[in-house]
């Protein structure tokens, strides 16, 4: 009797030992396990937290003449169908946006309303005080001519379409501006300018090469828009160009980001790089006359 309780209790400390060290190994792994999904945790949210690489302008390469032709050229109908598809969807607008421009080590913001009547092929931009919304400068411009207005002055600087030179009133800081590639980018003038005795297309490569004077612009299209626009001027020394942010390429006019460089040629070195973001975009409206009165 006695050596039956007494096997009776060996067996019972064997399994008591056995239950503990099995609950000790579950508890253990149950512990790796956590850590094992907190690690993935901590990695995967540093790998999708980290910040994207930010988007840079390159200027295109010298370009060669194969594969480009004649508007008149039949080998050119299909990308001018295609251009005038895209002149047929766009709309008059009008939109917020706000301006950053970066010369050298010195950062600029600024905001601005932004009017866009596709009949008369007319913008009117707006450039506001980032504190305070008062009107610091306003440019009316078509196909052939800018008008200026600078805040607190009645006087009016008219000159043919070019480059442009603004005053930041708070610092007195000068800034140029390629004007014609970013009226080019919202007026999408195509056709007249596709046409026109100078230009030549590469319908494979949905490129477009346009000749005015001493100046070069180049048109790049993706499958549903425009991609960039680049300007050249050897007489200037300058070289700009602006492009569609690959987060922005969707088809739609305007685009909700343009990133823009201006460089000298000689050097290239920059001289200013400009990044635009629309906002508040309203499309396929009626734009009153009195919006395009300086």
């Amino acid at each position: 009797m006695m050596e039956h309780r007494k096997c009776l209790y060996n067996n019972y400390n064997y399994n008591k030992r056995w239950l503990f060290s099995t609950y000790r190994q579950k508890k253990i792994g149950f512990y790796i396990t956590v850590i094992l999904i907190l690690q993935i945790t901590l990695i995967s949210c540093s790998t999708f937290q980290k910040k994207a690489p930010e988007e840079t302008v390159e200027f295109s390469e010298p370009l060669d003449s194969k594969g480009f032709f004649k508007p008149t050229d039949k080998r050119a109908l299909a990308l001018l169908e295609f251009v005038k598809d895209l002149e047929v969807k766009s709309s008059s607008f009008t939109a917020d946006f706000s301006l950053k421009i970066v010369t050298g080590s010195e950062t600029n913001n600024i905001n601005g309303k932004i009017f866009y009547e596709k009949e008369g092929k007319k913008v009117k931009i707006q450039l506001l005080d980032p504190f305070f919304g008062a009107i610091l400068s306003q440019i009316l411009a078509n196909p052939n001519q800018i008008k200026i207005k600078q805040g607190g002055n009645d006087k009016l600087h008219v000159q043919k379409m070019g480059d442009i030179v603004l005053q930041d009133p708070s610092t007195g800081k000068l800034f140029r501006i390629p004007f014609p590639i970013i009226f080019y980018s919202i007026a999408l003038d195509f056709t007249s300018e596709f046409t026109s005795e100078g230009s030549m297309l590469n319908p494979i490569e949905k490129k477009v090469k346009v000749v005015r004077n001493t100046d070069e612009y180049l048109y790049v299209f993706y499958d549903s828009g425009l991609e960039s626009l680049e300007y050249i001027s050897k007489d200037k020394n300058l070289q700009a160009k602006a492009k569609v942010s690959e987060s922005s390429k969707k088809g739609t006019h305007p685009p909700e980001k343009i990133l823009t460089r201006v460089s000298e040629i000689n050097t290239g070195k920059n001289i200013s790089q400009v990044e635009i973001v629309y906002k508040n975009i309203k499309r396929a409206i009626k734009i009153p006359d009195k919006e395009f009165q300086l």
